[in-house]
């Protein structure tokens, strides 16, 4: 189509019979499925239908029936066949095997130019050599006259009135990888000390005084930090009643120093330092003193046996002090380029989703005044909201206002919406060839969700619990989890069945 659009001519050789699966050719061909080739644009997945059990293949026709327009369907087709001999062949006996010519052009100062000969490759016997896995491959070279070669030469030498600029650096999928999960532990490690911070001062004031105003609090304090850390099958849980105020500290210290527990903040340093290094031709030389900082606060708290308390609070705030310097430098020392966007994009997920789980555990439930008034304040101090809550609202802080300013307020930069449409910016910000369209979707559409939540709603209340407000929660933490996940598949991926041109290759990598 595209042929006959724009040269007013007709391929000179057929095109792959290709569908998109929201026309009725699309929709027609799915019934012949072992002969095709299934692609979904959002997530850059290749699925042979040959490939899938019955049940597996009506999985997938019910997603492809929800979502037509993403995806598409190649027929495969029979490849030419030429005599080939591979090794282990008998010297004497050529086979018929099937044959492909990848060919390849030169981009030019006046468009492109098709190179003569090109890359011939002996594809595998069955269904593997419709898809192109090759045992062995070789050049075609094709002699060609002076005349014809003249035509092929590439000018080397820009013009002069070209305007040379900086090159611009490649952005591989594992590079953005890393800098968006570098955001992420950040933001993780720093959301959960605070946390935890506020735990073990609740701990130490509520430990002996149960008859204080807001002592109940402290049960879901330590609920929070088991949820917002996800190491509640881990890490077991704390009691604050029941137990004795050394299981609890020792819990908390467990929560900052275990380096194999995935959520705790230990792991989270770990893996922050691992993916700075991977791209450490990106940051900044104080990088390594501020990271090493929180490393040594680690370790002390690691060898100071039978802590009382002191030692655990020291080092939760030099490990908070040690994240803030490294946000600082992430966003005051790197350039803006599409590595930084993609960092930031980590963080402002990793924080939305911190604060939706944080806010289930302490505002969704209903509880006695004094004990929502204690973790109302606990919620604004771990949130680094309190003093911003304080000039706006005068008055014990209440759970509506709070509300208002933790999840609707665009100018609180700890708010959620902030950080989604902060979000969206990064994501309109990458260039073209990095965008997600499926992403930039879930992003807007969360966005909407929250603009046209009914902040009155916060206070409806069934069974003990705000659930419209819970709700709204869920569908934040499902929308952020999914768009982490298409960004992973699409963004972050390794090219599909990449392989060097000097080497064939067979089921199960190259050889």
């Amino acid at each position: 189509q595209l042929c006959r659009a724009l040269l007013d001519e007709d391929l000179l050789l057929d095109s792959t019979p290709t569908y998109h699966l929201s026309t009725p050719e699309g929709r027609a061909a799915l019934r012949d499925r072992d002969h095709l080739l299934l692609t979904c644009f959002a997530s850059g997945e290749r699925v042979v239908g040959a490939r899938l059990t019955g049940r597996e293949w009506d999985r997938l026709r019910t997603r492809i029936s929800d979502e037509e327009h993403l995806w598409s369907a190649k027929r495969l087709v029979e490849f030419s066949q030429a005599p080939s001999l591979l090794p282990g062949d008998r010297p004497d006996t050529a086979t018929a095997r099937g044959f492909a010519l990848r060919a390849f052009t030169v981009a030019q100062e006046s468009g492109y130019t098709v190179l003569s000969g090109g890359l011939g490759q002996v594809l595998a016997d069955g269904l593997d050599g419709r898809l192109l896995v090759s045992p062995a491959a070789k050049d075609v070279w094709v002699p060609i006259s002076e005349e014809v070669r003249s035509g092929v030469r590439v000018t080397t030498t820009p013009p002069s009135q070209r305007t040379l600029t900086a090159g611009i650096p490649a952005f591989t999928p594992r590079m953005l990888s890393c800098m968006f999960w570098m955001g992420r532990y950040a933001d993780r490690a720093e959301a959960l000390v605070r946390l935890l911070s506020v735990a073990l001062e609740h701990d130490e004031r509520y430990r002996n005084r149960p008859w204080q105003p807001g002592s109940r609090s402290l049960q879901p304090l330590l609920d929070a930090v088991l949820a917002v850390s996800g190491t509640s099958a881990s890490i077991g849980p704390l009691r604050a009643e029941g137990s004795q105020s050394q299981d609890i500290l020792d819990g908390l210290v467990r929560l900052t120093v275990d380096t194999r527990t995935p959520g705790t903040v230990g792991h989270s340093v770990d893996l922050l330092a691992e993916a700075a290094r991977a791209v450490r031709d990106q940051m900044s030389m104080t990088t390594w003193k501020v990271l090493g900082g929180g490393e040594r606060a680690l370790g002390a708290l690691a060898a100071a046996a039978g802590d009382d308390g002191v030692q655990l609070d020291d080092t939760l705030d030099e490990l908070l002090v040690s994240l803030l310097a490294f946000s600082g430098l992430a966003h005051e020392s790197l350039v803006r380029d599409p590595g930084w966007l993609m960092m930031d994009a980590g963080r402002r997920i990793e924080r939305t989703l911190a604060l939706t789980a944080l806010t289930r555990e302490v505002v969704v439930p209903m509880t006695d005044p004094d004990t929502q008034s204690a973790l109302l304040d606990a919620y604004l101090v771990t949130s680094e909201s309190s003093v911003t809550y304080r000039r706006l609202y005068p008055g014990p802080p209440r759970s509506g206002q709070a509300m208002m300013l933790m999840l609707f307020d665009e100018t609180n930069p700890r708010s959620a919406i902030f950080q989604l449409t902060t979000l969206r910016g990064n994501f309109d910000g990458l260039p073209d060839e990095l965008r997600s369209g499926t992403a930039e979707r879930i992003v807007e559409e969360l966005i909407t969700a929250l603009r046209r939540f009914d902040p009155a709603d916060v206070e409806v209340i069934e069974d003990g619990s705000r659930t419209t407000l819970a709700d709204l929660l869920t569908a934040l933490r499902d929308g952020l989890h999914a768009m982490s996940d298409v960004l992973e598949r699409s963004r972050f991926a390794p090219p599909p069945a990449a392989r060097p041109l000097w080497a064939g290759s067979v089921p199960g990598g190259p050889r």
